[in-house]
């Protein structure tokens, strides 16, 4: 399903700056396609003096997960308990010029915890992986 504007900071635990996703590109039940550019603002809370490190690529990867949780009807506030797999192919994700393109697909879900797998890559070279992992979400019953 495709959407053209969706109210991000309602399925997030998030408000203002820290609402790293701009927009849904398309979602279903499986995963959800994010974009955004928030990577390169300099008041992005993540950054350091240096930049956005690339392991800020965690909290991305988590908002999308959560904004898909918030579509599906899966929602429920959660604390995001692992990452796994973490990979990065950059140092400082404010070094790229192009929007990121966040994919996150849901590998498990049941009422205490959620588990996706999540990519991040330049918009329009989806074959450059910036970063990617699983993460794993402990939803509030569970806690």
């Amino acid at each position: 399903m495709t959407n053209a504007k969706i109210d991000i900071e309602r399925l997030i635990p998030h408000a203002g700056t820290m609402v790293l996703i701009d927009s849904v590109t398309d979602w279903d039940e499986n995963g959800i396609i994010c974009r955004t550019a928030s990577h390169r603002r300099p008041d992005n809370p993540l950054r350091n003096e240096k930049g956005l490190p690339a392991t800020s690529a965690i909290e991305y990867g988590g908002q999308a997960a959560a904004v898909h949780g918030g579509l599906t009807g899966r929602r429920g506030d959660g604390l995001l308990v692992a990452v796994r797999d973490l990979t990065a192919a950059v140092e400082y994700l404010d070094q790229v010029a192009d929007e990121l393109v966040i994919e996150a697909d849901c590998l498990a879900s049941s009422a205490q915890s959620t588990m996706y797998r999540f990519r991040i890559h330049p918009e329009g070279a989806s074959d450059t992986e910036l970063a990617a992992g699983r993460i794993t979400i402990a939803l509030e019953g569970a806690l």
